[in-house]
């Protein structure tokens, strides 16, 4: 089963140009080429016209049926095209348009599609004559065309590089916005990318890195990439040992030259589905006619494409920003706004110097060994195994990411079988994850203080694990990681404490922070420059006391307090740094005027209140509504969907698959421990205190204990409720434990 794909670029055609010399020469070349394959696809990888007339267009048109007329009509012949930065029509570009494409990013970009739709204008007349050979697409920027010839799948995705191209464009300078297009993931025979920009044609200099970003999403999508833009041919295979991916990129040389008449090529693909494998035949203008210059065999069978792939919601949550922070434009990510903690060794031997290593360094090709990470709660333990689980599937390997509490089975088949659907596209394909290379594999374990183990089974879990995956990173907490039990029961693993931000990772955050909601290429440097120093500097007078540590969560609260001069930060306990970030989110994210602000505080607070309770950690639309209904029969509230509405765009409340949970459960500790606070002098309120201290190994009661702390002055109920406790011993254990957690209390 052969198909064959015709591939011009550049044809420059001016209304006044004339080839049919040399097109007639192409046809008659195609006559015996053509004659195995069952189906020809014309490719035309952009710079169809030459200014992008309508006159010009006209020309195209005669010349793309005079082709198509040659060919057998047997071959079904389909067309398919991208426009080039000649196909763009400046005499329809605006000023506005000229002020937009010299500073694209993400952030100029915003949430609509008005700057796209802007940029695009230029390009009327290309689409006019695109479609009168194809539908047009919905999206102009990427779109896919998918065959199916003789039960096999070609899908061709196109790439509009051409954008925001303009008069003079020099290498480094595009912008291709990744994050604004979603290639799906359905498997196909042959994927193949067409755009008219190679590689280096876009910018290195933007955060993340465009050129990267692009070059990642065509080798990820397809295997064989058609392009065009710099008149020559050029066809090379490239692998990316990060990405796990070996790509072929064909360029072709140009068909139309303005300048040199005899400047003329072509090239032709004739790709066998059934065995993969292909030939590429390259012809050049001799003055006459086209003659085949070159003829190269390949073999496409072995183009590696990532065997495994992240599924489009699980990209979607793993990159989620659990806190509600309030950004400029555009929804903030992770990785928009994650930094890197330092880790100290907890190895005795390791020298004081050596003993501090970058977090991101456990993620380089050159570090192997299983990992277990200990850190105070609200540190970030989560958020950086997370951005370990991207880099490393960036990378190429294949991490699974695991929080402890869903482990409740020894059966190690069912929780990774679990995982491993949540996470990836295909279930058929876990037996063949399980049986891949234990070196490619990663097991990331997230709080491992709240497995559902015993202590020995928990054991047999890890040991298990170990034939599975090449290598383990489990993260801890703190208040209930012990050294020398870890270190006797894990000898195999390096043991790191997560440390605070220093000065530099601090500045770095504020540097990320403060980009999100001003680019920095939006103000002079030596202005942005001394924004970030102003805010460092009133970061450092809040930490300075060392009432609250320097963790990102608390770094963050700190630099939104800064915008709300409503919240005044000369309370500076950690309480206090999550009821910043309520009043922010309700108010920026939210858009609550003050005067409502204490109605939705109340509502979720008595909200927290309930499902403590109840413990539960998710509601059902239903049970979210019972709950509505009850608490209206005692306050004054909005309707239902207003409220909700309000709770879900401050991220406070988060939706999944109309299942509705706090966002950051630290939130949720915060609000429940303030209505319990608000009743700790009655009865009610010493027995919820009693049953807190009484199963302070749980994480929740724990944290929930401490904001009560921050909520009232009166602290003598933690005496009185030790002095209840069962026995002397139990007595000081939970002393050890309460006072742990009590150190950053103000």
């Amino acid at each position: 089963m052969h198909i064959g794909i015709i591939h011009l670029t550049d044809l420059h055609i001016s209304a006044d140009t004339v080839l049919q010399d040399k097109i007639e020469s192409l046809c008659r070349s195609l006559v015996s080429d053509l004659k195995e394959v069952s189906k020809v696809f014309l490719v035309l990888s952009g710079d169809l016209a030459n200014s992008g007339q309508p006159s010009e267009y006209v020309v195209v048109k005669s010349l793309i049926d005079q082709i198509l007329n040659s060919i057998d009509e047997s071959k079904r012949v389909e067309i398919v095209m991208v426009p080039g930065n000649h196909d763009c029509n400046y005499q329809h570009e605006t000023q506005l348009r000229k002020n937009t494409v010299g500073t694209v990013n993400y952030e100029t970009l915003g949430n609509d599609d008005s700057v796209l739709n802007n940029c695009l204008s230029v390009q009327n007349d290309f689409w006019s004559f695109y479609e009168q050979y194809n539908q047009l697409p919905d999206k102009r920027l990427y779109y896919q065309d998918t065959y199916l010839v003789d039960g096999f799948v070609v899908k061709f995705h196109c790439y509009n590089t051409s954008w925001m191209s303009t008069l003079g464009q020099t290498p480094g300078s595009l912008f291709f916005p990744v994050d604004n297009v979603n290639p799906d993931n359905e498997e196909a025979d042959v994927n193949i990318s067409v755009c008219h920009h190679p590689i280096n044609w876009f910018t290195p200099e933007t955060d993340p890195n465009n050129k990267r970003e692009f070059e990642k999403l065509i080798s990820k999508t397809s295997s064989i990439h058609l392009m065009g833009h710099e008149h020559e041919n050029v066809f090379e295979r490239k692998e990316d040992l990060d990405l796990n991916t070996d790509s072929l990129s064909f360029s072709g040389k140009i068909f139309q030259s303005s300048k040199d008449s005899n400047s003329s090529g072509y090239q032709l693909l004739i790709l066998d589905l059934r065995v993969k494998q292909g030939k590429i035949i390259r012809y050049s203008w001799n003055r006459e006619i086209y003659t085949a210059i070159c003829s190269k065999e390949f073999d496409y069978n072995n183009v590696k494409r990532r065997q495994f792939t992240f599924n489009e919601k699980y990209t979607e949550t793993i990159d989620r920003i659990s806190v509600p922070l309030a950004d400029s434009n555009t929804t903030a990510r992770l990785t928009d706004i994650f930094v890197y903690p330092h880790l100290e060794s907890l190895e005795m031997h390791q020298k004081y110097i050596e003993s501090y290593l970058d977090s991101k360094n456990l993620v380089s090709d050159d570090f192997i060994r299983n990992c277990i990470l200990e850190g105070d709660s609200q540190i970030g333990k989560s958020s950086l195994l997370k951005m370990f689980c991207m880099e490393l599937y960036d990378k190429g390997k294949f991490p699974i990411l695991i929080n402890a509490r869903t482990i409740n089975s020894s059966d190690l088949d069912r929780v990774l079988k679990k995982a491993f659907r949540a996470s990836y596209s295909n279930d058929e394909d876990y037996d063949k994850f399980k049986q891949f290379d234990c070196k490619k594999k990663v097991l990331l374990i997230d709080d491992f203080q709240n497995i559902g183990l015993t202590s020995a089974r928990a054991k047999e879990f890890i040991e298990r694990s170990k034939t599975i995956f090449g290598r383990m990173i489990i993260s801890i907490d703190t208040i209930h990681g012990s050294f020398p039990q870890l270190q006797s029961e894990f000898k195999e693993f390096d043991l790191y404490s997560i440390r605070p931000l220093g000065h530099k990772k601090t500045n770095d955050l504020i540097v990320k922070y403060h980009s999100l909601r001003q680019h920095p290429k939006s103000v002079e440097q030596q202005v942005f420059l001394e924004q970030i120093k102003y805010k460092y500097d009133q970061v450092r007078v809040v930490l300075g006391n060392k009432v609250i540590p320097s963790y990102p969560i608390f770094l963050l609260s700190i630099l939104q307090s800064f915008e709300n001069a409503s919240i005044d930060l000369s309370e500076t306990s950690y309480g206090y740094c999550y009821q910043s970030l309520i009043h922010y989110a309700l108010a920026t994210k939210a858009n609550v005027s003050n005067d409502d602000l204490g109605t939705y505080i109340n509502f979720i607070k008595e909200l927290a209140y309930y499902c403590h309770l109840s413990d539960v950690d998710i509601l059902a639309d239903d049970d979210l509504f019972k709950f509505y209904c009850e608490y209206k029969k005692d306050y004054n509230i909005f309707p239902y969907e207003i409220v909700k509405s309000k709770l879900l765009k401050s991220q406070i409340i988060i939706s999944e698959e109309d299942i509705y949970k706090f966002g950051y459960k630290y939130i949720y500790y915060y609000l429940a421990a303030k209505h319990i606070s608000d009743i700790i002098t009655s009865d009610d309120g010493q027995k919820i205190i009693s049953k807190l201290f009484e199963n302070l190994h749980s994480e929740k009661n724990a944290n929930i204990l401490v904001f009560i702390t921050h909520h009232t002055n009166d602290i003598s109920f933690i005496n009185d409720s030790l002095f209840n406790l069962i026995t002397p011993k139990a007595q000081q254990e939970k002393k050890y434990e309460v006072g742990r957690y009590l150190s950053y209390q103000a």
